[in-house]
Parts: C-alpha cells; sequence; structure tokens
C-alpha cells in the first residue's frame, strides 16, 4: 500500500481515533445501563475520549473501565451504539440519496414532497441497520488489547461535567 510518513501517521491517527470511539461506546452503554439514566454525550480523539454527563469522574472512570475490560475478554457489540451519531450520518445520507432516487424513478410526475417523505421512511428503516454496519467496519474497532485508560479530568458545568478520559497505548497501534 502506501508506504509514506504522512499515511501511515494518519493511519495510527484513525486506527486511535476507532478504538477510543469502541471504548467511549462501551463507557456510554455501562453508564445508561447500570449507573444513571440521564442523557451522556461523548466525543473519541486520538489521545483518549470526552463525555459530557452528569455522572461524576469516578463513576465515568469506573464505566470506562469495566468497558473496555468487556471488550477486552470478547464483547465487542457493547461498541457499537443505537444513540451514535454515524446513524445519524447514515440517516441524512440515506434521506437525500433515497429521495434523489425516487425522483428519478418516479420522474417528474411526483410530487416532490412525496418524493421527501417516501425517502424519510426508506431511511428511517434502512438506517439503523446500516449505520451499525457502518460504526462495526469503519467508525469504530474494538480490538482494544494494549489500551488501558491512563487518567481523567473533570470539569463541572452547572449540573453536568464534561470529562476527559486519556487512553495510553502500550505502542502507538497494533494491528
Amino acid at each position: 500500500m502506501l508506504e509514506h510518513p504522512f499515511f501511515n501517521k494518519i493511519y495510527k491517527l484513525t486506527l486511535n481515533i476507532r478504538r477510543n470511539h469502541a471504548i467511549e461506546h462501551a463507557t456510554v452503554s455501562i453508564l445508561t445501563e447500570q449507573i444513571s439514566k440521564s442523557a451522556v454525550v461523548g466525543f473519541a480523539v486520538p489521545s483518549g475520549f470526552i463525555i459530557y454527563s452528569k455522572s461524576g469522574k469516578d463513576e465515568i472512570l469506573s464505566a470506562a473501565n469495566n468497558g473496555l475490560n468487556l471488550m477486552k475478554s470478547g464483547d465487542s457489540e457493547i461498541s457499537i451504539s443505537q444513540f451514535c451519531g454515524t446513524n445519524l450520518v447514515v440517516a441524512a445520507l440515506l434521506t437525500g440519496v433515497s429521495t434523489v432516487i425516487l425522483g428519478k424513478i418516479c420522474g417528474k410526475k411526483s410530487k416532490n414532497i412525496l418524493n421527501i417523505a417516501n425517502g424519510f421512511v426508506l431511511s428511517a428503516l434502512l438506517s439503523k441497520p446500516i449505520g451499525r454496519i457502518v460504526q462495526k467496519y469503519v467508525t469504530t474497532d474494538p480490538r482494544v488489547q494494549n489500551i488501558q485508560i491512563k487518567d481523567g479530568r473533570s470539569l463541572k458545568i452547572g449540573s453536568f461535567y464534561i470529562h476527559f478520559i486519556s487512553t495510553d497505548y502500550d505502542e502507538l497501534h497494533s494491528d
């Protein structure tokens, strides 16, 4: 493939984001199922992930470690979330594409609003299963054997916290 330092670095950064995204999903899953029912939002970066929640730092770190341990023991499904923004992107793309395709198939005789409505229905039916596939193969990577939770930092804003959970790799990445 491309053996250039720039592309190699981009590949490693992307892989780290995908793996941190998987850990973030596992953390959110643990939080929403076991600890709290409050809103939880996450975002992955190459060096860890950010969680926005009412849960305190200790709860977040505990959930992150529990989720990571589940993934290390083979539970890759916890890295796929029905609430992931990937699903929204997939739904938006499917809506646009299906609306255009339906417009071409039905021709100018059809009403645009009907094409849009049908596009929404079609995208609603397909977005979750396709979103799960996109998460599984594109936006997350559950191969986290060489990753540890390094530490967490928190900032309280009103009744919510913004937590940054940093991850540490035995090496920059592993294939």
